[in-house]
């Protein structure tokens, strides 16, 4: 220790793509078929396509008018 100073960790970043990555992951860990990881992992890049295109980059910038607006487009 450095006379009382601690040292921390750089914050955690979580950008879209990454969120997206540990959602797959998520999945995968739940032992989904094959056929439902085929379908999230095509709904869910649909979604951060839309919100990318949209300007959001960060989960935390998400709104439910994002999400209404990415339904309604369906």
């Amino acid at each position: 220790m450095l006379d009382g100073l601690l040292l921390k960790p750089p914050p955690v970043v979580n950008t879209l793509q990454s969120t997206l990555e540990a959602c797959l992951l998520s999945r995968e860990a739940m032992r989904c078929t094959p056929k439902t990881m085929a379908h999230c992992c095509y709904t869910w890049q649909s979604f951060v396509r839309f919100l990318q295109e949209q300007g959001i980059d960060l989960p935390a910038a998400i709104t439910p008018e994002d999400v209404r607006a990415c339904l309604a487009l369906l």
